[in-house]
């Protein structure tokens, strides 16, 4: 690329960070634009989408959420010369990043909303194994469809509090085997990364996960893999150090777990 050029205007409306999260190059050499709830669609591709026609439904007005519309999140597959836009999935809430797994399957780790902990309609931080027209149910308020909804695809695996940041796929680490399964998960509220096993489960998945790596602080933005094959994250964020680690494997060593499984669905 030689120029800078205007592929897609996308109208950002807040200032927390649920936006224009991340680009991923796809095992299918498309490019795939991950959009936060707070990013509206743009008006040329909602034309097809399935969310345009979507209403409010609410047991209780909400006075934060009542000035907004019926955005959710998506994710976008762009071409690699930047003229199809095609929206993948939606019905999210803040996913902040996606993976690959060695099957070439999707994966995202979505956010909560904190204030509703403790209602019939809250919904933990979650996998999602991300399938092309998937809707996921997230939406403002009180709106969020409950998981018996027939059209409304499930979690692959609940996760509970937190704050979801990176998500890498461990195959594509130059680790020993244990390490290449599942998916790393970048959790910034609890300072730690989760390993999540995916287990087939008919056309998808279920999973447990077992901790990782943590610390106090340890608010992890982002995790990438290296050119060296191991795996690096960067800390920070609302005052927090800032700091990028890099996080490796004693070849020598072939654990059969980590740690305890936390949990399974």
């Amino acid at each position: 690329f030689d120029k800078e050029e205007l592929l897609l205007p996308l109208e950002y409306k807040s200032r927390f960070g649920h936006g224009m999260n991340q680009i991923t190059l796809g095992p299918d050499n498309q490019i795939y634009l991950i959009c936060g709830n707070d990013v509206v669609m743009p008006a040329e591709i909602a034309k097809t989408s399935t969310y345009r026609n979507a209403q409010k439904d609410w047991l209780l007005p909400n006075p934060h959420d009542a000035g907004h519309d019926d955005r959710v999140g998506y994710i976008l597959r762009m071409d690699p010369e930047g003229k199809s836009f095609h929206v993948i999935a939606g019905g999210l809430r803040n996913q902040v990043d996606l993976a690959f797994n060695a099957d070439k399957e999707m994966f995202t780790f979505d956010a909560d909303m904190e204030w509703d902990v403790g209602q019939p309609w809250y919904r933990p931080t979650r996998i999602n194994h991300i399938v092309p027209g998937g809707e996921y149910g997230w939406r403002w308020g009180t709106g969020k469809w409950p998981t018996y909804y027939p059209d409304s695809l499930p979690s692959t695996l609940d996760l509970g509090l937190g704050s979801p940041t990176g998500l890498v796929s461990g195959h594509t680490l130059d680790w020993p085997k244990r390490f290449q399964q599942g998916m790393y998960a970048a959790d910034w509220q609890n300072g730690r990364i989760l390993l999540v096993d995916l287990i087939p489960v008919g056309a998808s998945y279920g999973g447990e996960y077992e901790l990782f790596l943590e610390g106090a602080p340890l608010n992890i933005c982002d995790m990438e893999v290296g050119a060296d094959g191991n795996l690096y994250f960067i800390t920070g964020g609302r005052g927090s150090q800032s700091g990028l680690y890099r996080v490796t494997v004693d070849p020598s060593t072939e654990p059969t777990s980590i740690g305890p499984k936390i949990h399974r669905t």
